[in-house]
């Protein structure tokens, strides 16, 4: 079975229009090629995720495989007054 979870991205994606989301969790192969700029941005993306996790030690890394799982585990974890971070 296909991963059908919700991420961020594809959440904004929903924002940004309906048709996208659609398309981002049932026809991937219809979205374009990412480009060097689309990439950049992608990557400084994560540079910023790895200087958060720096500046917040004491975060919690929480797994994006199990989303229902997840949601449970989040409600628990927020209890610790802890950063999250979504890997």
């Amino acid at each position: 079975m296909p991963n059908k979870l919700l991420s961020k991205s594809k959440y904004l994606n929903g924002l940004q229009c309906l048709r996208l989301l659609w398309i981002s969790v049932n026809a991937k192969n219809r979205l374009p090629e990412v480009d060097e700029s689309k990439q950049k941005l992608f990557d400084e993306g994560h540079i910023v995720g790895e200087f958060a996790k720096k500046l917040f030690p004491n975060g919690i890394d929480i797994e994006d495989e199990d989303f229902k799982g997840n949601l449970e585990e989040t409600k628990k974890l927020l209890k610790e007054n802890k950063p999250l971070f979504e890997i």
